[in-house]
């Protein structure tokens, strides 16, 4: 059996080999519970509960737990419970509860409650409660939109 303790970014003072994260990988994070992979990922975090993968994503999060996966995606995000999948994915967003999966999925959110799937779906909403699947531009309409809120539905 082989037992290992896991670091923070506070107790590893130089790059320590033994460790998968050195202290340069999480620069200015206050935050605890962080993890990152990739270059500039996860740097400048204030809150806690926040993995980011991929070239500079979640980085400048303040909102707690915060997922980002792909190029850019969860960044600048002050709001809670938040994943983001996909190319710029979930930056922006002031929206809790918020699941944005596609190119620009959940950009520039601020409703509760969300969860948008597609290119550019849920980008700069600002409805909460809402479910949304679409594969145009950002004027385009929703092949599918639901209102949890108010148990409506729709498909075009």
């Amino acid at each position: 059996f082989f037992f290992f303790k896991q670091k923070t970014a506070y107790e590893i003072k130089e790059c320590d080999w033994s460790s998968d994260v050195c202290s340069s990988d999480l620069q200015s994070n206050s935050g605890t519970y962080q993890t990152a992979i990739g270059a500039n990922a996860g740097v400048s975090n204030t809150a806690t509960q926040q993995v980011a993968v991929g070239y500079n994503a979640g980085i400048g999060n303040s909102g707690a737990s915060q997922t980002a996966i792909g190029y850019a995606a969860g960044a600048s995000n002050t709001g809670a419970s938040q994943t983001a999948i996909g190319y710029w994915a979930g930056r922006y967003n002031s929206g809790n509860q918020v699941t944005g999966l596609g190119y620009y999925a959940t950009r520039g959110n601020s409703g509760n409650d969300v969860v948008a799937i597609g290119y550019q779906a849920g980008y700069n909403n600002a409805v909460s409660n809402q479910f949304i699947v679409k594969q145009a531009n950002i004027n385009a309409v929703p092949l599918i939109q639901g209102d949890f809120l108010r148990d409506r539905k729709s498909v075009v």
